[in-house]
């Protein structure tokens, strides 16, 4: 067993307590025991100071490139020696002190470790001078003489976490390392943070936009309200104005009917002589026609008579006895002629006493007039038909172009439904469930907004996919958390 080597109470384990080097670098053999509180070694050039270092560094388990020197293990036997020995005594208070001992060769690049005399790993040594805060690699705590121009490069940051390492508490440096961590990760709060609210400030905007969406989509409703008003409204306006006009036609009718039920009655006897002295007149002109005809055919004869005359000198005999039988005929020509004047006096008397058509005259221009107040009543009646009629192609006009308008909107939607059919299914086949099943929801619930938003100017929808993640452009809108659950359930 080491001899324990008396401490302050306030010594740490690890603490050199003895150092004994044989056949390594310029020793043959040499033990010396470092005093309280060593820290530096000085001495001439030659002396060995930086074999005591390389010894404290390769007999702790360090590697030589720690050393800045000779990397082969090898090298560090002593000049025409075989093999070299590292034994170092370490202090543990309230413990046995530990003694680390290292041996290797010219002839293999491997080392012999034992710990209080027992062989163990070089992982074993590192692990144990580790537990006793020796840190081999830290400048601050280790600086080998050629090592010293590398720790004068060391910056700020690289020397105060060494010297944390060399001097600080336990977990000092990880608790250092933790702050800078956590200052990393506030300042990514703070950056979330700010990203939160620009996206606070994005979904405030969309919110506006929905807003409008949504006033543009009641105002849809209300035309549509509106439509099916006017619908229902149209055949009850037709009705009224096919009844008003049916009933102001019976009504015309039925004056009408009554004016010319009174005239007939009153000008019946009078209608009765005038149809006597027409059928009487009509009578005489056919009468006055066959005489008329009579005449004419008797004058072809005479002319046929002078012919003959004029052509037959030779047969003037029985020219004359046909002239004598000619005057006899004509005497009963005349006669008959002479009846005939007297019938036409006749019926020229009757015809003289028969009303004067002048008498009739104010009498018929009454009976105009009165049948001109019935057309002006047929006239204005008319007109007012023609007005209805009018108000009823207005209101046509009106109910198409909200169809048209109605068509547009659909067809639009049609092309926003095949669009979000085509990216996303399931979305899809929501919105058809939701059209289908509306009545199961005790508010209004909005389909995604992408089947929503029209733009006026195409070129603008580049900065709105932009603006607003796909995610959210496939969003339902609900107004309760009912309607939430039971659709996010569906």
């Amino acid at each position: 067993m080491a001899e324990k080597r008396k401490f302050n109470e306030e010594d740490m384990d690890g603490k050199i307590v003895r150092i004994k080097l044989k056949d390594f670098l310029t020793y043959d053999d040499c033990e010396f025991k470092p005093g309280e509180k060593l820290n530096v070694i000085l001495g001439p050039n030659g002396t060995g100071k930086s074999s005591i270092v390389c010894a404290i560094c390769l007999g702790l388990g360090g590697r030589t490139n720690l050393l800045g020197r000779a990397k082969l293990l090898s090298d560090y036997v002593k000049h025409r020696k075989k093999e070299a020995t590292i034994e170092i005594e370490l202090f543990k208070k309230n413990e046995s002190n530990l003694i680390v001992r290292r041996t290797f060769n010219t002839q293999s690049t491997n080392s012999k470790f034992e710990i209080n005399g027992r062989v163990v790993t070089e992982s074993a040594v590192i692990n144990t001078v580790k537990k006793m805060n020796i840190q081999m690699d830290n400048l601050c705590q280790f600086l080998p003489q050629d090592r010293v121009i590398e720790f004068a490069k060391m910056n700020a940051r690289e020397l105060l976490v060494a010297t944390e390492k060399a001097v600080g508490p336990d977990g000092m440096h990880a608790d250092h390392v933790k702050l800078i961590d956590l200052r990393k990760k506030s300042g990514e709060l703070e950056s979330m943070i700010d990203g939160r609210k620009t996206y606070k400030e994005q979904i405030e905007t969309s919110n506006q936009r929905l807003e409008r969406d949504v006033k543009r989509y009641k105002e849809r409703e209300k035309h549509q309200e509106k439509i099916q008003i006017l619908k229902k409204k149209r055949p009850w306006v037709l009705y009224e104005e096919a009844r008003k006009e049916t009933i102001a036609a019976k009504d015309a009718k039925k004056v009408v009917e009554k004016k010319i039920k009174d005239m007939r009655k009153k000008h019946s006897p009078l209608k009765e002589k005038i149809d006597k002295a027409k059928v009487a007149l009509k009578k005489a002109e056919d009468e006055i026609k066959v005489l008329s005809a009579e005449m004419n055919k008797t004058g072809q004869d005479m002319k046929k008579i002078d012919d003959k005359l004029e052509k037959q000198n030779d047969r003037i005999a029985e020219a004359r006895q046909d002239f004598t039988s000619v005057q006899q005929d004509e005497q009963e020509r005349h006669k008959k002629i002479s009846q005939l004047e007297k019938q036409i006096e006749s019926l020229q008397r009757e015809y003289e006493e028969a009303p004067d058509p002048e008498a009739m005259k104010p009498r018929i221009t009454e009976i105009h007039n009165e049948v001109k107040a019935i057309q002006h009543q047929l006239n204005e009646l008319n007109r007012q038909k023609t007005e209805i009629l009018s108000d009823n192609t207005n209101l046509k006009l009106q109910i198409t172009a909200l169809k048209r308008r109605l068509a547009e909107v659909d067809n639009v939607d049609h092309q926003k439904l095949e669009t979000l059919r085509r990216v996303d299914s399931d979305t899809y086949n929501a919105v058809l469930w939701l059209r289908q099943n509306k009545q199961m929801f005790s508010g209004t619930v909005y389909e995604p907004i992408m089947t929503q938003i029209n733009m006026h100017d195409m070129k603008n929808a580049f900065y709105l996919e932009n603006a607003i993640s796909f995610r959210d452009m496939k969003a339902f809108v609900c107004q309760n958390r009912e309607d939430q659950k039971l659709l996010s359930n569906q």
